[in-house]
């Protein structure tokens, strides 16, 4: 099924719901473990709490999202690493100002190189360069958590709490 929809909310783009086919196939994924190597900060700021998206940038950089609520180090951040696993840096923390984090839960890039961070608890999808700026937040989802970028930088967000995929064209 599919409905079309105007603006969301939240001042986001055009947005439509999918109910994806049951017979949907799961892709193979090949994971190897981040260590940080070296970093400019502590191995507590580098290592993940409670990690939940990885996203992988054309150069190879790596970016994590680390949240799920709850944590034993109260974070809401994105972790940045080398193709290598070296620590780059961290932003975010945890609240609901714009650029803050409250339950990130989900991670996707665009051909652009702008990463979208499902910001579950807080409802709302934000975008940020590789650098860590924030640039806008969407609002119109109940819990995004989940987010696909197809070649054509249409953008999936499953929303857990509404159950239903809304696709951004």
């Amino acid at each position: 099924r599919v409905r079309q929809g105007g603006r969301g909310g939240g001042g986001g783009p055009r947005t439509s719901t999918f109910t994806p086919s049951q017979s949907a196939r799961r892709p193979r994924v090949t994971a190897r473990r981040i260590r940080p190597l070296s970093g400019p900060e502590t191995r507590r700021s580098a290592s993940a709490d409670r990690p939940t998206g990885v996203a992988i940038a054309p150069n190879g950089d790596i970016f994590v999202t680390d949240g799920h609520l709850p944590n034993a180090h109260n974070n809401g951040r994105v972790l940045k690493f080398s193709k290598d696993g070296k620590f780059i840096k961290t932003w975010g923390k945890k609240g609901s100002a714009p650029g803050e984090l409250e339950g990130p839960h989900a991670l996707a890039m665009d051909s652009r190189g702008r990463l979208y961070v499902g910001d579950r608890t807080n409802n709302r999808v934000q975008v940020f360069d590789q650098d860590g700026n924030y640039i806008e937040e969407w609002k119109q989802y109940g819990a995004p958590s989940g987010m696909y970028i197809d070649a054509k930088d249409n953008i999936y967000v499953a929303d857990s709490q509404n159950s239903r995929v809304v696709g951004v064209f």
